[in-house]
């Protein structure tokens, strides 16, 4: 299993730019080439997901799936305003700057996040997101502005003609429940099925978008048995 920090996260450097998918696709090809060029499969979560589609529409000979948790499937424009000068204010991330470890961490306690396993493990994966001041504060490992690039690529990506690239079987694992017919995530669902037919495969998983941390579990068994049917080429 190779787990990837995409470009301006984790432990990746943070350049000014190239936060295009075609670019963020490049830089996951060269760590597969380099070390694990068999045929895989590919996940990703959020932003991820989409990175995830575009991958696999991109060198689809040596893609034999396709995971998308709480991401990919999406029209950005149904939830954030019609055009880019309106969902850019929308879309823009909250001031964090400033604050301790320790308040992060004693917001965790009351977070939902936390619920698939304990507050502290979920604590560190939310300051992975973040580095020091160098004055006994926190700030975002991403600037503000890579933020911005990235939502931009997202906000203007069409999900649907991606898929439609796409020749191997998709998970989508969107967080919620498809109970409530006019959720933009139900239509999403809806109209990634239109596209990719039987190869479309959707598990709903009740809870927040941060599905890996606050359930870990049921996102892992949806991976393992959608795997567990995949047929290589």
């Amino acid at each position: 299993m190779l787990a990837v920090d995409l470009r301006g996260h984790g432990q990746s450097d943070r350049p000014e730019t190239g936060y295009d998918f075609g670019t963020v696709v490049d830089d996951l090809g060269q760590v597969v080439d380099a070390l694990d060029p068999r045929p895989l499969v590919v996940a990703g979560h959020s932003w991820g997901a989409s990175v995830a589609l575009a991958y696999a529409a991109a060198r689809p000979e040596s893609v034999l799936g396709a995971v998308c948790v709480d991401g990919g499937a999406t029209d950005l424009k149904a939830y954030f305003g019609p055009s880019w000068e309106v969902a850019e204010q929308t879309m823009r991330p909250p001031q964090l700057s400033g604050i301790t470890a320790a308040a992060l961490r004693n917001w965790m306690e009351a977070s939902p996040v936390s619920e698939g396993s304990d507050a502290a493990t979920a604590a560190e994966i939310l300051l992975g997101n973040f580095e020091d001041d160098g004055q006994g504060h926190l700030r975002p490992h991403l600037h503000v502005d890579q933020h911005m690039q990235i939502a931009r690529h997202l906000f203007d990506l069409d999900s649907y003609e991606l898929m439609s690239r796409v020749r191997c079987p998709v998970l989508f694992i969107p967080a919620g429940s498809p109970d409530h017919e006019d959720a933009p995530k139900v239509h999403a669902m809806e109209r990634a099925r239109s596209v990719l037919g039987e190869r479309a495969h959707v598990v709903w998983i009740d809870g927040i978008h941060d599905l890996p941390v606050q359930r870990p579990h049921e996102v892992a068994a949806a991976i393992a048995e959608f795997m567990a049917g995949l047929k290589p080429e």
